[in-house]
């Protein structure tokens, strides 16, 4: 955003705010399904927003004015009954709102200039949104105006990230790591499982790499780098012991990805299903599975017991495998709470024919407590930090 139309845009919002009596004058963006506050007057942290941060676009009054289903003006919000039980009402304690669009010059909204109050405002009315839409009208005159300069950077930013990404995947700029396995009966390494390390350049967490990826629609090309730089490990993997996989519900739909996971000896391979995004479809991914199945490979199902959509996935998936949640996992010795879930998975996944893998274990008391519990096999610091290969399945005397 340029200097004149930042300084511009800023006492716009500093008029439509105290014209209206209000707490807070926003200018926002509607990008990807979220409206990203771009500039705001007032104390805006007061009601929990951030500028250059996004918000649900589904949840806000912004979508449901422009829909049609709220008016521009609403003076008693925690009264009136069409917003008195909406959650950004409590969330953003919004006392009172006027909101109107900001317009392409086609017409369409590219954004909205807000006013909210944390109390009422009865005096309100139609004509302070009249005047807000003229404030809004000063925003759209300038041809490289608050929206368009945002929406331009916003683009060079996705391209640059897009460039990076792509450098990566060509150069293969994946490291693999492998945490151990552990079988609590007899603290034995029965396999391991391969994680993926990255240049801080693409992020600053695996996590957030993958999820750039697939923002930036490489997520399956970026998964079969990753596995396929884990992968030419196998060979060094002792007989008779696993290698686990990660994949998500997308990447196991490509074919490539799928290829390359047939072309190793399945009776080798753990596949673990990760679900950073809903399953779109089930009856696809499951004939995906029975493929891998069919050639020996285990499937597993990650953060069991983390909330209802978990249970459905194992459910649709009856994985071999089952990941027990890094949160019921970490402190279960002292929380009975956690026992009581732990103890509950434990026989759900008896009833399935499945191993009940704990992960995240970090201390004697609660592998301990996991032991008492039947979890049959374990992971987690204690046993292991994620390393090379051969550290993580060499033998010790003792692991506990």
């Amino acid at each position: 955003m340029s200097t004149v139309v930042a300084e511009r845009t800023q006492r716009v919002l500093h008029l439509a705010r105290t014209h209206l009596g209000m707490d807070v004058a926003w200018l926002s963006q509607f990008t990807r399904g979220e409206q990203v506050i771009l500039a705001a007057d007032g104390d805006i942290a007061g009601i929990g927003l951030e500028i250059n941060c996004g918000t649900s676009y589904s949840d806000s009054y912004c979508a449901r004015v422009l829909a049609g289903d709220l008016p521009s003006v609403i003076p008693q919000a925690r009264h009136d009954p069409r917003t008195r039980d909406l959650p950004i009402t409590d969330q953003l304690s919004i006392g009172a709102y006027v909101g109107v669009p900001v317009t392409r010059p086609d017409g369409s909204a590219k954004g909205m200039l807000c006013c909210v109050s944390r109390s009422a405002q009865p005096r309100l009315d139609d004509r302070d949104a009249r005047f807000l839409q003229l404030l809004a009208g000063l925003l759209d005159e300038s041809e490289d105006g608050a929206l368009d300069a945002a929406a331009a950077a916003e683009e060079q930013a996705r391209d640059r990230s897009r460039t990076r990404m792509l450098r990566a995947l060509a150069a293969r700029a994946v490291e693999p790591v492998f945490q151990p396995v552990v079988r609590l009966a007899d603290m034995q390494v029965v396999g391991a499982e391969a994680l993926s390390r990255f240049d801080l350049a693409l992020g600053p967490n695996p996590a957030q790499v993958f999820s750039d990826a697939g923002q930036l629609g490489l997520g399956p090309d970026l998964e079969l780098v990753a596995l396929d730089r884990a992968l030419e490990h196998l060979p060094e993997l002792p007989e008779g012991m696993r290698l686990g996989v990660n994949a998500s519900p997308e990447a196991l739909l490509d074919p490539r990805v799928l290829a390359r996971l047939l072309a190793e000896p399945g009776h080798r391979l753990v596949v673990e299903v990760t679900e950073h995004a809903p399953v779109v479809d089930y009856p696809a991914l499951l004939r995906s599975l029975d493929e891998l199945r069919a050639g020996g490979a285990y499937v597993a199902v990650d953060d069991a017991g983390a909330g209802f959509s978990s249970l459905r996935h194992i459910l649709q998936l009856r994985p071999d495998s089952i990941k027990l949640d890094i949160d019921i996992t970490r402190g279960i010795a002292a929380d009975p709470v956690r026992q009581a879930l732990a103890r509950s998975l434990v026989g759900f996944a008896a009833s399935l024919g499945a191993e009940l893998l704990a992960e995240g274990v970090e201390t004697v008391e609660d592998l301990h407590a996991l032991e008492e519990l039947g979890v049959d096999l374990v992971q987690g610091f204690l046993l292991g930090r994620p390393g090379p290969l051969a550290q993580a399945v060499s033998t010790k005397e003792s692991r506990r």
